[in-house]
């Protein structure tokens, strides 16, 4: 059920927030070079977990410029991270997701996004884990992973 939801969810979410095509990932990911992000969020309440978004740097920045509406990198200036916009992604993907999950009733509570870059060997372990659910935005790999503790 929960990773039903999940392809569910995140697919309408980036779509619409991105402006990106999504479809899901069955197989190994096209080629991607470093470096790699990982974007991750904690959640509270009649269960709780951890929803993880992994995505080369490549796709963090193409997603940040649609969100943004701008064609040119410079235009972002130079304190922005194209992180926060994954962060952002994540952000409400967790937030349409867990009502998904357990109905509008129940209420948790969210720790902010965190960002952090990750090395090849976190990324190859994504990849091969059965456990992540792959997507490709654009022909470009990410995948979400929902721990519940």
């Amino acid at each position: 059920m929960s990773k039903n939801a999940l392809v569910s969810v995140f697919s309408r979410v980036a779509e619409e927030m991105t402006f990106m095509f999504v479809e899901t990932l069955d197989g190994p990911p096209p080629p991607t070079e470093p470096p790699y992000m990982c974007v991750s969020m904690q959640f509270m309440g009649p269960f709780s977990g951890v929803l993880s978004l992994y995505a080369p740097g490549s796709l963090c920045r193409q997603v940040a410029m649609n969100v943004l509406g701008i064609d040119d990198p410079q235009e972002m200036g130079e304190h922005f991270k194209p992180c926060d916009t994954m962060c952002e992604l994540l952000n409400v993907t967790c937030g349409n997701l867990l009502p998904e999950l357990v109905g509008r009733e129940p209420v948790f509570n969210l720790t902010p996004p965190m960002a952090l870059e990750v090395d090849d060997s976190t990324w190859n372990s994504i990849v091969q884990d059965a456990e992540a659910q792959g997507f490709l935005l654009d022909d470009q790999p990410v995948y979400l992973k929902l721990l519940r503790s």
